[in-house]
């Protein structure tokens, strides 16, 4: 899924497809077609479909040994159901609009440029053309349409609205919501690990806007998560989730801040590789440190709200508007 959707808004390709078909050159560029789509998001997954991802047909995939048929794989609707979903606000079609939008300006840039991933390369080797890309998504609406989602669904964001709904609806949704976070890696949390990456490495607008995108939407992923699984808590349906702490610089510790933080998490490796001992501060490196936590209120929206900190680190992160807690202390 990570790869699809970091397709959304690649062109496509008419004669790469054609080509295919007439068992043409194997050359083959950053554009789509159906079938190239489908066996190179299986092989990003670690499965092969087919020995070319790159040129496959669809008689291709559908005679891939690594698949089989579904059975009646249409559902049926009412009429009623139809139109109550033909009148809803189709988001994701606001955002394949908006990605659009992006990209077909970019392209009048450089016309190889396929991907979001295409204009961080190009923002990194032209940052003189920052402006003109930040202006493209700010004006294409792709930084608020978090907001639009928000108020189109609200119950999902507010345990009394939730409630508000049929009981049974309510639970699978709650309990659909937990599976996929533990599905792997949330893309919000990773994409905001990126951007992280990309404003240390080049100081453009570009990326400290969409930075602050993905911030705000991990904030509303956890909040839906919260209200989730404090609905199935509440009615009986889970038992409640005792708090845990990821104990700093443990494998555990660091493979969440490397998706949250990424230069955190190798300030943090390279302070430890110098001491020879993971007994220091996790931020300067210094000892003694210890191990503390961040009150509930105080966290952030995903990623480490754990640290080992010097006495120093301690009271720095205080005034910044952070006051850890030692481990063993009460969250008062």
């Amino acid at each position: 899924m990570t790869y699809i959707r970091s397709q959304v808004g690649t062109q496509y390709s008419a004669k790469e497809a054609v080509l295919t078909v007439l068992r043409g050159a194997r050359s083959w560029t950053k554009k789509q077609f159906c079938s190239r789509l489908v066996a190179q998001a299986f092989e990003s997954a670690g499965i092969a479909l087919v020995p070319d991802s790159n040129y496959c047909s669809p008689a291709d995939i559908k005679d891939s040994p690594n698949l089989i048929a579904v059975e009646n794989p249409t559902v049926l609707v009412t009429a009623e159901e139809a139109a109550f979903w033909e009148d809803q606000l189709d988001i994701p079609q606001r955002m394949r609009d908006a990605i659009n939008t992006v990209l077909c300006g970019a392209r009048k840039r450089d016309p190889s440029i396929q991907t979001f991933d295409d204009i961080h390369e190009y923002l990194i080797k032209h940052p003189e053309h920052d402006r003109e890309f930040w202006r493209l998504v700010e004006t294409s609406g792709h930084l608020s349409i978090w907001a639009i989602e928000k108020e189109k669904d609200p119950w999902q964001y507010d345990l009394a609205h939730l409630s508000d709904g049929p009981a049974n609806a309510i639970e699978e949704y709650c309990w659909n919501v937990l599976k996929n976070e533990h599905a792997g890696p949330d893309r919000y949390y990773v994409n905001r690990g990126g951007y992280r990456l990309f404003t240390l490495q080049a100081d453009l607008e570009f990326f400290r806007v969409m930075l602050d995108l993905y911030e705000r939407l991990a904030a509303l992923h956890r909040l839906r998560v919260d209200v989730a699984m404090h609905w199935l808590e509440v009615n009986g349906h889970l038992a409640e989730q005792a708090p845990s702490l990821l104990i700093p610089h443990t494998p555990e510790w660091f493979e969440v801040l490397e998706q949250w933080d990424p230069p955190q998490a190798m300030m943090t490796r390279h302070a430890i590789r110098l001491a020879g001992t993971p007994d220091v501060c996790s931020v300067c490196g210094d000892q003694p440190a210890n191990d503390y936590y961040l009150s509930a209120r105080y966290r952030s929206a995903g990623g480490v709200d754990t640290l080992r900190l010097c006495r120093g680190c301690l009271q720095i992160r205080g005034a910044m508007g952070e006051p850890f807690i030692r481990f063993g202390e009460s969250d008062r």
